[in-house]
């Protein structure tokens, strides 16, 4: 009854007969509280609020929508499976949009009133809130005094899940469609039943019912997190309207910036300009393709530029010799801010790209602070500085397998090798040997003594010493391989190491994002140095999630990863430059990546942002401590 009565208040508004309308809304909102469908009422609060703001009652439309708000929040908590309580607020996204503009408008009218610090917070409360309730349960040890059985259940799921994605593969590499797409469906079930079972873990464990869900950081808060060298820039792309939040350890200022249509637009080209090295076409001569790249090498610089203007230039005078911590959303969460021209830098030609001036460090939400400085676990007093592993045996036929021909007509073996670019076009690599990685690896092994590495090459990079004691005490972990990334089942998107034993006999190499979940690391940093492993699926409101979300979870507060598919030689060569900067010279690992990215675009051969500029770093900005 309350929903057919809100539409007749909607129709009462458009058509202006506001006694009607307010009666209408009034009668609605009575309906919903009497009979406490409050899964409803943020509906009509906000429906109700749109209409007084339309007839100039801001008050009360304020007030109606700041309820709105903490209803939807509460409700938000209700729900246990963490990929539902995504959603809720992604189907929802329309409510905060209208309600962060109502709110910078009433800044405007009122300064100093602090309404300012409201919309900033609202901003917050809408983004990343699984990740931060996530991270909020993962030093809870949820798992701790459940029934046995449940834990049981929850294991053997995975393992069929892992098991029905190998047999899909075998379907779709044997050109069955209907057995491809039953295998489909029979994983959405059991992904479905999987997440209820780690709903009833979570309703049911001690450990969990004693947490509080994380509360998006006010104002005060996020200053204190902040020193006088950091400036964090916020960004809310609306439908119609877009902010850009500065933040400081001492000040807060809004600027509007365009809307989304026009920022996902230029962003769009300019990732598609930048990338255009990495993309093969079918039938092109090198002289084609050579006039390709030059055509996308001079739109890059076009639409960096652009860009810069449109996201930087509000603020460009205020960012000199400042560290940059970037929230974004949509799909500035897949662009590379240190690509961007600075707008302050110059003019024309002169202009020099956002890493030149400044460090860049991204962050999902910077309510995120206080959860990635948490005390870490304790460690083993034998811990290694470094885990390293590079150069897995993607395929039967590689000169590294002992010579065993039935292994090499394995069907099942070419499935799995396969598996990405067989599956979907979003899960693109063809697994060729990363031959630079092996390079890296040892150019990384080279600046430790030999007693603080563990160096994983060959069949040795496999799934089982990547879950092993010596990946958890480790304080760095460098993972140099393929990555896939699955937008339709997120969970299997991951990290490839060896396919193949000694023997030539296939074996599961797939390091898969909820095996990533179980890990326990204890790790400063996690370097994913493989092609888009800064990628995922992308939920409105909640942003990417993907490995890097992963390995956060997992116990690492920082992560570097990749936004496009890199060639191996020059990421090799990026690699290289890190640690050494950050091993011999000592610097911080944001101040590292700038001075390694920088260095590669001073020179002719790495100058354009492809090579360089698809690495970020992710998480907390300061420094490892010692």
């Amino acid at each position: 009854v309350g929903d057919i009565v809100l539409l007749l208040a909607r129709a009462f508004a458009s058509l202006n007969e506001n006694e009607n309308a307010v009666a209408g809304f009034a009668r609605a909102e009575e309906i919903q509280r009497k009979n406490n469908f409050l899964a409803d009422l943020p509906e009509t609060l906000f429906r109700s609020a749109q209409f007084d703001l339309k007839n100039g009652k801001n008050a009360d439309s304020l007030k109606k929508m700041a309820e709105a708000h903490q209803i939807l929040d509460d409700l938000r908590v209700t729900i246990s499976a963490p990929g539902l309580r995504a959603s809720f607020l992604a189907e929802r996204h329309k409510f905060f949009d209208s309600y962060i503009t109502q709110l910078v408008a009433q800044h405007r009218a009122e300064p100093g009133k602090g309404w300012d610090a409201i919309a900033l917070k609202v901003s917050e409360s809408a983004r990343a809130r699984s990740l931060l309730d996530s991270l909020g349960e993962s030093h809870a040890n949820i798992r701790s005094g459940i029934d046995p059985g449940l834990r049981t259940k929850e294991t053997l799921l995975r393992q069929t899940i892992n098991s029905k994605e190998s047999q899909r593969i075998e379907a779709v590499r044997s050109g069955s469609v209907e057995g491809a797409a039953a295998l489909e469906r029979e994983l959405t079930g059991l992904f479905r039943e999987y997440r209820l079972i780690q709903a009833e873990i979570r309703r049911t464990s001690p450990n969990f019912a004693a947490l509080t869900s994380p509360e998006p950081l006010d104002l005060p808060l996020i200053q204190a997190s902040l020193d006088p060298d950091s400036v964090l820039l916020e960004y809310f792309v609306g439908t119609e309207n877009s902010f850009l939040f500065l933040i400081t350890d001492k000040e807060l200022s809004i600027f509007q910036i365009p809307k989304q249509q026009i920022v996902d637009d230029l962003a769009r080209r300019a990732l598609g300009a930048v990338k255009a090295r990495g993309t093969d076409v079918k039938i092109e001569t090198l002289r084609q393709r050579n006039e390709r790249i030059a055509r996308a090498d001079r739109d890059a610089i076009t639409y960096l530029n652009r860009l810069g203007d449109v996201l930087l230039k509000p603020v460009a005078a205020r960012l000199e010799k400042k560290r940059l911590l970037i929230v974004s959303s949509g799909i500035l969460q897949y662009l590379p801010f240190g690509a961007l021209m600075n707008p302050a830098s110059g003019a024309g030609a002169s202009r020099k790209h956002l890493i030149e001036t400044n460090e860049v460090v991204s962050l999902p939400s910077a309510s995120i602070f206080p959860l990635l400085r948490r005390k870490p676990a304790e460690t083993s007093p034998s811990r290694n500085l470094i885990a390293v592993f590079a150069d897995p045996v993607f395929s039967n036929d590689d000169p590294r397998v002992s010579s065993n021909e039935d292994s090499k007509k394995d069907e099942t073996a070419l499935a799995v090798m396969n598996a990405p670019k067989l599956i979907s076009p979003r899960l693109r690599s063809d697994f060729s040997r990363l031959r630079f990685t092996r390079t890296e690896a040892e150019a990384i092994a080279t600046l430790t003594p030999d007693s603080d590495v563990f160096l994983a090459m060959d069949f040795a990079a496999n799934v089982e010493a990547a879950t092993g004691d010596n990946l958890r005490r480790s304080r760095y972990i460098h993972l140099a391989t393929h990555g896939v990334v699955n937008s339709d089942f997120p969970e299997l998107s991951g990290i490839v190491l060896s396919l193949f034993d000694q023997s030539g006999r296939p074996r599961d190499g797939f390091l898969r994002l909820h095996d990533v979940y179980n890990l326990q690391i204890a790790a400063d940093l996690v370097v994913l140095s493989a092609c888009e492993t800064g990628l995922g699926k992308d939920i409105k409101g909640e942003g990417i999630v993907g490995l890097t979300r992963g390995f956060m979870y997992a116990g690492a507060p920082r992560v570097m990863a990749s936004l496009w598919r890199v060639e191996d030689r020059a990421t090799a060569d990026l690699m290289r430059r890190f640690y050494q900067r950050m091993f011999r010279e000592g610097l911080a690992p944001a101040a590292a990546l700038r001075d390694a990215q920088v260095s590669m675009l001073k020179e002719r051969s790495t100058r354009q942002p492809f090579f360089w500029a698809g690495f970020t770093l992710q998480g907390e900005w300061r420094p490892i401590p010692n």
